[in-house]
């Protein structure tokens, strides 16, 4: 696992120590890989590894039931633990307050603020660490990227391993192309056209097309480096870079409606930028 030195490290010791949390949050960006760092602790706690694939209520009442019955150490992992119902946060009360003997559970969240306060106040926090330049240039020659291009798209876009993943996916020269083509063009076509650029967008999570906060992020790298470029338009590219930066967060809220917040960020950043004219 490239990076996370000190938090392994850190969570080595616990386990050395027998002090492991019975209950504990690992807290980090989407795809900066929560899930191998669980795989890690699973590992070196010598633990029968039971990964739950749904958050769904029964779900979790049928693990909490087994986690009081199993009498061998065994690791629960809840992962997304964000997009979990009222009613299956509630039931995780139980085992924050009456720990299991054997049994150790563990959710992976983005935000933390997703999760009861309650929860939060009784569980361990474990916060994943921002990764460096060179640890995601070194993820990605890791992976086989080594052309100066597309090292160069990674470098301005990417945060987290799995960003890098799912860019080398869609395939790293064609998305940059394309986004470079709707910054060029949202503000000059129809508004109808404007909308179609959704097209290419993957809305669903099992949908095909681009991640939507990888083109977000990316379409405001292309307006900070226009704002040099055209000095003319600094205030109209740093409204549609607050724009974007606004709808991003947005995008990490639990069942938000990702057409609707697209369309409305489609009419924001066309507005901004006619506003400049």
């Amino acid at each position: 696992m490239i990076g996370q030195t000190k938090l392994i490290s850190d969570l080595y010791e616990l386990i050395d120590n027998d002090k492991f949390p019975r209950f504990s949050i690992i807290v980090g960006a989407t795809g900066s890989g929560k899930r191998t760092l669980c795989s890690q602790v699973a590992s070196k706690l010598n633990t029968f590894w039971c990964f739950e694939q749904d958050n769904k209520v029964d779900t979790v009442r049928r693990v909490i039931t087994e986690a009081y019955k199993v009498t061998s150490p065994t690791l629960y992992i809840f992962t997304d633990a964000d997009n979990m119902s009222a009613q299956a946060k509630n039931a995780l009360l139980k085992v924050t307050e009456e720990p299991p003997n054997s049994a150790y559970i563990i959710l992976t969240v983005v935000d933390i603020n997703q999760t009861l306060a309650t929860i939060r106040s009784r569980a361990q926090i474990f916060r994943m660490d921002p990764y460096t330049p060179t640890e995601i240039g070194e993820y990605a020659n890791s992976i086989g990227v080594n052309n100066a291009e597309e090292m160069g798209i990674i470098a301005d876009i990417c945060e987290t391993p799995g960003e890098v993943n799912i860019l080398v996916q869609n395939g790293i020269i064609a998305f940059d192309e394309y986004v470079n083509l709707v910054a060029d063009n949202i503000a000059e076509v129809s508004c109808a056209n404007a909308f179609k650029i959704s097209n290419k967008i993957r809305m669903k999570d099992d949908g095909e097309g681009y991640d939507f906060k990888l083109f977000l992020k990316a379409f405001m790298s292309k307006c900070a480096k226009r704002m040099t470029i055209d000095p003319h338009k600094f205030m109209s590219y740093a409204e549609v870079i607050k724009i974007t930066s606004k709808y991003l967060q947005e995008l990490n809220i639990t069942g938000i409606n990702k057409q609707n917040a697209f369309d409305i960020w489609v009419l924001d950043v066309r507005q901004a930028m006619f506003e400049d004219e």
